[in-house]
């Protein structure tokens, strides 16, 4: 039997996730500023698909950044990365990996002056260091296939 959740648990929820998404926001654009490099940001742009957390653009680039955090530590597989996501009857949601792929080949259609990077920045899972980015190849051609 599941427990019963709180009335304050979804936004104790919200708020794992949110802060450090937004710590780690700041500090993308904080750089980006010191270093003279800035263009533009966006947080949670709903026109990036899956990679709507954070976008920062520079002369010619945009870094796209996709942050999953947790309070809990999980352990993280390529299996984790390339499975879909299913809960009970809904429609599966594509793997992690696929929601990336997908968020590069839209956001390079909306920003073709830009060569687009996206980023994958995990902070709640265990591994042999604390954290990893997952960047995809900048060409201009799709390296994902959709089947």
């Amino acid at each position: 039997m599941k427990k019963p959740s709180k009335p304050a648990d979804g936004e104790r929820r919200a708020m794992i996730g949110y802060v450090p998404q937004y710590k780690v926001a700041a500090e993308l654009i904080y750089n980006a500023l010191v270093d003279g490099t800035f263009e533009w940001a966006r947080i949670a742009d709903p026109e990036a698909g899956r990679v709507d957390d954070i976008q920062i653009a520079k002369p010619g680039r945009l870094d796209a950044y996709q942050v999953k955090w947790s309070e809990t530590v999980q352990n993280v597989t390529f299996q984790n990365l390339i499975a879909e996501e299913k809960k009970g009857k809904a429609k599966a949601k594509p793997s992690l990996l696929r929601q990336l792929a997908e968020g590069w080949q839209r956001l390079n259609r909306l920003h073709s002056n830009h060569q687009v990077f996206v980023h994958l920045y995990l902070e709640m899972f265990h591994l042999l260091q604390p954290s990893f980015r997952l960047t995809t190849h900048h060409r201009r051609t799709p390296i994902f296939k959709h089947s």
